[in-house]
């Protein structure tokens, strides 16, 4: 199934690798983040509708060794990465930022 990032999400990675390149000063853990960001998308295509429902009809699947999710939807023809949420910042920070 194709997958296709919006824009925002695609903002969210790019700052989430700026935070572990320029904050944490370790390229090692943007590579890692990196990798598992990849390894999570592979796993969402396999089995689009094998991860929870985070809220209406946005799937959740969670970014092992990291305090981030990704927020998707699953469409008829592809799978729509809406967001990648930081889990330890207030909740739901991100729902004004979601068009639907």
């Amino acid at each position: 199934m194709k997958v296709r990032w919006l824009s925002l999400a695609e903002q969210d990675l790019n700052d989430a690798l700026d935070y572990y390149l320029n904050f944490k000063d370790s390229p090692m853990a943007a590579a890692d983040f990196a990798d598992e960001i990849d390894a999570a998308i592979a796993a969402i295509r396999e089995t689009p509708l094998g991860y929870p429902r985070y809220e209406g009809e946005l799937r959740v699947k969670v970014i092992p060794r990291f305090p981030y999710a990704i927020l998707y939807l699953v469409e008829e023809k592809e799978i729509v990465i809406e967001t990648i949420i930081q889990q330890e910042r207030e909740p739901g920070y991100w729902k004004g930022r979601l068009k639907n």
